[in-house]
Formats: C-alpha cells, sequence, structure tokens
C-alpha cells in the first residue's frame, strides 16, 4: 500500500488534480503512471575509471564569454560526472520545469549540449536554463509525448576517487502541466546518484623459496 498526496501548483486550473506517488518502485510497473522522471546513477569503479573522466576545462558549453562562472574557478581540472534525466514513460506535457540538487561533495555545473550544441533531443520544443532550473515548453499546438534522455547534468566531482563513497542527485520543484489539465495524472521521480566502488586490491601471492643445501659427504 502507499500514499497518495494531492497538490496543485498555482499556474494550473482548480480542476486539476496531480498525486505524488512515494513508497513504491517504479521500476518494474511505471507505466502504471502517467510519468516517470529518473535521474541516473553513474558508477565509478575504480581509481582508472575516476581519472579516464573529462575534467571541467573539457566542456566548453560551461564557458560565458570564455571564462568559467566563478562557482567553477579553479576547477578546471577536477573530474565531472555526466547523470543523464531520463523520462521513462510520458503520458504527455505541454510545460515542464524541473531543478536538480545534489549531496554536498557534488558541484552542478551546468548541461551538456548534444552535436546540434542543444540540451536536448526532444523535438518541437524550447528548453532553456537558469542554473539547475530547466524550463520546457512545447512549441507546437500539443503536448510532447517523447521519452528518453531529456537533458544530461555536469557535476564536479570531490578531488580524488573516494572508494565506497556516494552522493545523491535528486529531482525537486517539479511543475508539469498538460494541454487539458481536468485529466487526472500520477507521477513517479527517482533520485539518482554518483557512487564510488569499493576497490578491492588484487590477491597477492608471497611465494617462499628454501634453498636446500645437501652434504654428499666426501
Amino acid at each position: 500500500a502507499f500514499a497518495m498526496i494531492a497538490t496543485v501548483p498555482q499556474n494550473f486550473g482548480t480542476d486539476a488534480k496531480i498525486f505524488d506517488v512515494s513508497g513504491v518502485s517504479a521500476a518494474e510497473d511505471y507505466d502504471a503512471y502517467s510519468f516517470y522522471f529518473k535521474a541516473g546513477t553513474v558508477e565509478i569503479s575504480s581509481e582508472n575509471d575516476f581519472n579516464s573522466l573529462k575534467s571541467v576545462a573539457d566542456y566548453p558549453e560551461l564557458l560565458s564569454d570564455g571564462e568559467l562562472p566563478e562557482n567553477l574557478k579553479g576547477m578546471e581540472n577536477r573530474k565531472v560526472a555526466e547523470v543523464p534525466v531520463d523520462i521513462m514513460y510520458n503520458s504527455g506535457f505541454f510545460s515542464l520545469k524541473l531543478s536538480l540538487s545534489a549531496a554536498e561533495g557534488l558541484t552542478f555545473a551546468g548541461f551538456k549540449k548534444n552535436d546540434s550544441g542543444k540540451l536536448t533531443s526532444f523535438s518541437g520544443c524550447t528548453i532553456s536554463n537558469n542554473g539547475s532550473r530547466v524550463i520546457v515548453m512545447s512549441g507546437q499546438a500539443d503536448n510532447i509525448y517523447e521519452d528518453g534522455t531529456l537533458v544530461t547534468a555536469l557535476f564536479v566531482l570531490p578531488e580524488k576517487f573516494e572508494s565506497g563513497n556516494a552522493y545523491d542527485i535528486n529531482i525537486e520543484k517539479f511543475d508539469l502541466a498538460k494541454k487539458n489539465n481536468s485529466t487526472n495524472w500520477t507521477h513517479f521521480i527517482e533520485a539518482g546518484r554518483v557512487e564510488f566502488s569499493e576497490e578491492k586490491a588484487e590477491a597477492g601471492y608471497l611465494l617462499e623459496f628454501t634453498e636446500n643445501k645437501y652434504d654428499y659427504g666426501s
């Protein structure tokens, strides 16, 4: 059993009914909900994996007038995790607003641009961001029905590989509108994380050689 708590954002009509679903797993039956949003999990399994990640300086989209913003200055060589924000199931929305937050230890840097220089590969929509806040609007007369990766967030990692540590990434300040707000709908939001696996030392073998001396006599 789970609880459904009705909430109505101010920009929705009075007949809009929105439900937050908590305490359930949507991993198997996410199509039972109208919308299922999921932040990705990035697993860094070793120090070698950590060192192979791109650095802040490798992302030109983080620059403004050729310079990094104040909160990223001095972090040029810090490693970055790319965390997708995926829509696993989408019954159609006309506008969407959401924000990302992360546990202390991660620094939000920005959003990755695709090969076309855009924040998303979704068609028929406009998308913008203000910090970690994303705003998506349909550019057509109908709702957006695409699913997949909406955006990819960039988070600056701690300076060194941290074996066994993990940092949660949450989707919050979620606000969604359908073209017809009289329709009841539910949504499920799944948090993501950056995980540093525990490195296991390779088994070592100590080979002891005993020198045998033989006395053959005279």
